[in-house]
């Protein structure tokens, strides 16, 4: 069960990471330069958290959390 939950959750992570993307150069298309700025903050911040998200994902699938330390 849980590893459905972890993959399902990497699923979430990705499909919202290029939804973002979208948003972002969508953003970029505006005339405003206050529009394009955002759009540009948009893409670096998903540049920059996905990598941890994921990891962060991966690093609760891999280690057992549920279990008292030996």
């Amino acid at each position: 069960m849980r590893e459905r939950f972890v993959y399902a959750t990497l699923v979430l992570v990705i499909c919202g990471a290029i939804y973002l993307v979208t948003q972002g150069l969508n953003l970029l298309n505006q005339p405003s330069d206050l529009k394009v700025a955002g759009g540009v903050g948009l893409i670096v911040v998903v540049i920059v958290l996905f990598p941890a998200a994921m990891k962060w994902i991966w690093h609760h699938k891999t280690t057992p959390h549920n279990q008292p330390n030996r």
